[in-house]
């Protein structure tokens, strides 16, 4: 379903359906080329921001347990 609906809303006109019809089937009946389409992990897409968000899980983990020890001794 989603690799129909970005083919429908393609910024390119040229590379969205010719027709409605052929929309509405790819969604009743998924077209096999699209359910190939393997998306890449974030990691792999955008590994600047994968590490960013691994980096603030990480700082939060860290002001999370220093707290602990702060507050308990």
């Amino acid at each position: 379903m989603d690799e129909a609906l970005r083919i429908a809303v393609h910024p390119n006109p040229m590379k969205r359906y010719n027709a409605l019809s052929e929309f509405t089937f790819d969604l009743r009946q998924p077209n096999p080329t699209l359910l190939r389409v393997a998306r890449a992990p974030l990691a792999q897409r955008n590994p600047i921001v994968f590490w960013k968000c691994v980096s603030v899980l990480l700082s939060l983990a860290i002001i999370l347990l220093l707290w602990r020890v702060t507050l308990y001794g």
